[in-house]
């Protein structure tokens, strides 16, 4: 039988070696070997079983080109989503190479890639937002570039809104505006809107009181939900007292005087007949007849309340 020992050297006449330390393995298999270290030169002694040996001429394994890498992300295109890539491009280097991306605790690993003279390509696909350290390891050369790149995504969809509430009591002008905070995706296609009463609109006007909720869905079919209710004052109501004319028939001492008044923001006006508004809750010098006495919210002159209705207010006198 024969028996196989490689050496190596760094030059073609040099000193030549059979210790295979770091970054040198001992080529296996003995005939054929591999796990060669380039940029070196290789030689093989053979020695039978009476001792003679026989060595070969020198062999230089060639050198690879350094490797260079580029590595471009595509970010996530909805919140929370693995929709991430990274495209992994490298220079030299040897044949057998894998691309890997580490973020935190999570790794992801690609050997399979395209060449296209003089570039091989990676695409490490299904990555979530992230700083990434990019390696591309060469079995070959024990080349190991590295770059780091981030992926984003977009803020999760949010929404929240400001509310207009009902002034007068029994009204319809109470609104909601609505505010998108964050689409929670970089698509085009705007978020659509479901609301408790069937509106579609972004915004509602015209409300009565009552609580409104809404449902807002991204182009990923996130939702995102929020609810408003609107309020309305108290209803305005009074009591109207009527002090009869005294002492002749066609004095002018009669009164009216509004008791106990309640509901809207609690200030008040008065009027009767409708003409000039006070804030006193009574009148006087009235001769006898019928009035009409009405109320009004002071912080909002909109909202009026008829307190006596058609039949209105009889100030009586003597006969």
């Amino acid at each position: 039988g024969y028996t196989y020992q490689w050496s190596w050297s760094a030059t073609l006449n040099g000193t030549y070696s059979t210790t295979f330390a770091s970054p040198f393995a001992t080529p296996s298999p003995s005939v054929s070997p591999t796990n060669l270290y380039p940029g070196f030169y290789y030689r093989l002694t053979v020695t039978d079983a009476c001792g003679v040996s026989v060595t070969s001429t020198p062999i230089l394994v060639g050198s690879v080109t350094a490797m260079t890498i580029a590595a471009t992300p595509a970010n996530v295109s909805c919140y929370g989503a693995s929709t991430g890539t990274i495209t992994v491009v490298t220079t030299g280097g040897g044949l057998t190479q894998v691309a890997t991306a580490v973020s935190g605790s999570n790794t992801y690993t690609q050997a399979v890639s395209s060449f296209t003279s003089p570039n091989r390509t990676f695409v490490l696909s299904n990555l979530p937002a992230g700083i990434y350290t990019v390696s591309v390891a060469d079995a070959t050369s024990s080349c190991n570039p590295s770059a780091t790149v981030t992926i984003t995504q977009p803020s999760q969809l949010a929404i929240s809104g400001t509310q207009t509430n009902v002034v007068c009591n029994g009204a319809s002008t109470g609104a909601i505006n609505l505010t998108v905070n964050a689409t929670g995706s970089t698509s085009a296609i705007p978020v659509t809107f479901l609301w408790s009463n069937t509106a579609t609109t972004e915004d509602l006007s015209n409300l009565a009181s009552g609580t409104y909720s809404v449902t807002a869905t991204n182009a990923c079919s996130q939702t995102a939900t929020a609810s408003f209710t609107i309020t309305q004052p108290a209803v305005l109501a009074g009591t109207v007292a009527a002090t009869p004319v005294t002492v002749c028939n066609g004095n002018n001492n009669g009164a009216i005087t509004i008791n106990g008044a309640t509901g809207g923001a609690g200030t008040y006006e008065y009027s009767i007949n409708g003409t000039t508004w006070q804030s006193s809750n009574s009148f006087t010098g009235l001769v006898a007849g019928t009035y009409q006495v009405s109320m009004r919210d002071a912080a909002n002159p909109t909202c009026t309340k008829d307190l006596d209705g058609s039949a209105g207010t009889t100030i009586t006198q003597p006969a």
